[in-house]
């Protein structure tokens, strides 16, 4: 008994140890921050290599540490730091040659290497993404209620955009509910064109061309496995892309949005924006799709309402990161992400 008691003591302290030194790396690169917000930059570089030697840095922690050698005008370092950012799964190429941090750098041929090796390796990766999606896998959703005891009005007066959500897992009926008011089909006749995709729908589109598309990314929902679906509008199906818990990867792609992780599920929402601009030309790009997106978004936020259910509209997210996480279609441009999961009761009595 005495072996055995020594030895938990020192599982526990070996375990209490680590569990600090988790603490230090996260506070030491909190300091970090505060002494970039200062303007001291070599103290934040200096004290955020520290913490690397004691904890997990991932891409954006290198990449930040990057920048802060570059304001002071440590090129080899900062290129040092890049090439891990990179190495530890950077992608946004477009924001490293506009990041004003890196404006030292941008000039210099080690930089434009990094740039070009970066660049292929974005396109090998387009280049995997498929054409179309196969419909496989198909799961038909539960029909949608199309009354409730919610008003219009009194959804309008409620909608907030919610960060917090409770423990609660949400339902297959839950998700198909609120599928069906983003983009579900509510009127077809016989002989309607084949670019509606099912028939008119909850949320109006310029010309009808119905650029969006959406897919629901689950991770605690009651009969629906966790996986990544995407919403076929025409039988209100879905169709599986994968069959893996991708919440973590959300997360990341959103940048560390908390309320995408505490989420039970979250939809994303892409275009297609040649449906929209070969009738339209820049204008349904810079307009039309655009609106498109906000009617159907302001459906869910509605439907979440009645659903005593919450969602934010999230804009900021590593684009490439996100359409590789959900094999979108090459054709897809990625829009939004809108994490979906029921009130806390604080929230209820608002």
């Amino acid at each position: 008994m005495k072996k055995l008691r020594i030895i938990f003591f020192i599982i526990f302290f070996i375990l209490l140890s680590f569990n600090l030194l988790a603490q230090s790396f996260d506070e030491m690169l909190n300091e970090a921050i505060k002494f970039y917000d200062e303007g001291k930059y070599r103290k934040a570089a200096e004290l955020a290599e520290e913490a690397f030697k004691m904890g997990d840095p991932n891409m954006e922690h290198f990449y930040n540490t990057a920048c802060c050698w570059a304001l002071t005008g440590e090129k080899e370092k900062a290129l040092q730091n890049l090439e891990k950012a990179i190495e530890n799964g950077w992608l946004d190429v477009e924001w490293m040659q506009e990041d004003k941090d890196l404006e030292i750098l941008q000039g210099d041929e080690q930089f434009k290497d990094l740039i070009a090796k970066l660049q292929k390796r974005i396109m090998k990766l387009e280049d995997n993404l498929p054409v179309v999606h196969e419909e496989t896998a198909i799961i038909d959703l539960p029909k949608p209620n199309y009354d409730s005891n919610t008003s219009i009005e009194k959804a309008l007066k409620k909608r907030r955009s919610i960060r917090n959500y409770s423990d609660e897992s949400l339902t297959i009926e839950e998700i198909s509910q609120i599928l069906w008011s983003a983009y579900g089909v509510t009127l077809y006749k016989d002989g309607m064109p084949d670019f509606l995709r099912g028939g008119l729908k909850t949320a109006p589109s310029a010309g009808a061309t119905y650029p969006l598309e959406i897919y629901v990314v689950a991770s605690d929902v009651t009969d629906l496995p966790a996986g990544i679906y995407k919403y076929k509008p025409e039988g209100h199906k879905l169709i599986k892309i994968s069959a893996e818990n991708k919440r973590e990867e959300l997360y990341e792609a959103s940048f560390g949005q908390d309320w995408v992780k505490d989420a039970p599920a979250a939809l994303v929402y892409s275009a297609v924006f040649p449906r929209t601009t070969d009738r339209y030309r820049e204008r349904g790009r810079e307009r039309y799709v655009c609106m498109d997106l906000g009617h159907s978004a302001e459906n869910v936020y509605l439907q979440c309402v009645s659903l005593k259910m919450g969602t934010v509209a999230i804009g900021a997210f590593d684009d490439l990161k996100l359409k590789l996480l959900i094999n979108m279609t090459k054709g897809e441009e990625p829009l939004y992400i809108m994490p979906l999961g029921k009130l806390k009761e604080s929230e209820e009595e608002k």
